[in-house]
């Protein structure tokens, strides 16, 4: 019997934009709380509101990770913010999946001049205990993940013709 149960957690690189953003919040806050001398309860309140909204809100948005599962012939991918909050953004059947290959693949000169429209769920760097590899989903989408030898394996069991390691 075939192993249909598998995870995978993966977190994305923090992006320029990402880290510019928490710096901002941060300077804002440091702004309003240096004139706190001068304006004591407009700063106090604005202050504190300004932290209350970088922290719930904000910060959590600029770390993101998302967890694969397979289970059943389906691939899961939830999209985690902040550690806290869980969000799932795609459902994708095997039976709908045309191909999986590492973006790297020569496959990929098939897809070249179709239009897919991309989701990109990764870390955006190369990692050493896994490599992204692109679904053809649906005939329209191409979806990018991060995916560890071990899945990739599973996923090859439950559907030989449609996945590859080269």
């Amino acid at each position: 019997m075939q192993d249909d149960l598998i995870e995978y957690l993966v977190e994305q690189k923090r992006s320029g934009k990402q880290t510019a953003v928490q710096i901002m919040c941060i300077v804002v806050l440091s702004l309003l709380v240096a004139t706190l001398p001068y304006l004591r309860s407009i700063s106090l309140g604005a202050a504190v509101l300004w932290g209350w909204i970088s922290y719930k809100f904000i910060f959590p948005t600029t770390q993101i990770e998302y967890e694969y599962l397979y289970c059943d012939k389906c691939i899961t991918v939830d999209k985690i913010l902040g550690k806290e909050k869980r969000k799932n953004v795609g459902e994708f059947s095997l039976d709908r999946i045309e191909m999986i290959a590492p973006l790297d693949s020569p496959r990929w000169a098939d897809f070249k001049n179709k239009n897919l429209k991309t989701f990109e769920y990764w870390s955006l760097e190369e990692r050493e205990e896994s490599k992204p590899y692109g679904i053809v989903y649906g005939g329209g989408m191409k979806i990018v993940l991060d995916l560890t030898e071990e899945f990739a394996k599973i996923l090859q069991n439950n559907a030989p013709r449609k996945v590859y390691f080269d």
